[in-house]
């Protein structure tokens, strides 16, 4: 019984030993995208809006803490291989999505939390594809990338609003998880390089 337990203490310490390699290395990885970022040329703008509904705050600020932490690196080194410099709005309001799609300096909008292909959930609100419209937002040249659910409920998709070419949307179709979420922004690193 002895040699059994050693052999389980020895493999859960390689296990927590490669856990915290692969955090640092990772850590490393996010420092370096920030860098980068802060030097890069602000020629073109990326907008990056998280949101989560309020509604479960502690289940929300971990959920935010995790995609910052999984999403910063590979979203910011995708846009700065595209030459677009990035700005980050965590739990951004409803106003705030609103006017950061309204604000002509940011040519990408990147949303990640909550929402469908005709809605962003803000952290106060649902920021849908009419809203979008009725406040007269004139359309993007450049990319909507959309992490969050794709379900259609019947309104008026997103990219169709914020682009001038929706063909420059990336989204989901149907329900994602975050591990999904997170392996579709790493994919998209490398299908930028």
């Amino acid at each position: 019984m002895s040699k059994l337990t050693g052999k389980i203490r020895r493999t859960a310490a390689k296990i927590s030993k490669g856990f915290f390699i692969g955090v640092g290395v990772y850590a490393a990885i996010s420092l370096g995208a920030l860098t980068a970022n802060s030097l890069m040329p602000a020629n073109e703008r990326t907008a990056v809006l998280t949101g989560r509904m309020n509604n479960q705050p502690v289940l929300n600020a971990v959920r935010t803490a995790a995609d910052l932490f999984f999403m910063y690196a590979p979203v910011v080194i995708n846009e700065n291989l595209h030459g677009s410099k990035v700005t980050y709005n965590l739990n951004a309001t409803k106003e705030q999505v609103l006017e950061t799609l309204a604000d002509t300096e940011f040519r990408n909008i990147v949303l990640i939390g909550h929402g469908s292909n005709s809605s962003f959930w803000a952290s106060d609100g649902d920021v849908t594809s009419y809203d979008v419209l009725c406040a007269g937002i004139e359309r993007k040249p450049g990319r909507l990338i959309q992490y969050t659910c794709g379900r259609s409920y019947g309104g008026y998709p997103l990219g169709a609003t914020i682009l001038q070419d929706p063909g420059k949307w990336f989204h989901f179709n149907g329900v994602v998880s975050d591990i999904e979420v997170y392996a579709a922004s790493i994919k998209n690193v490398f299908s930028s390089i």
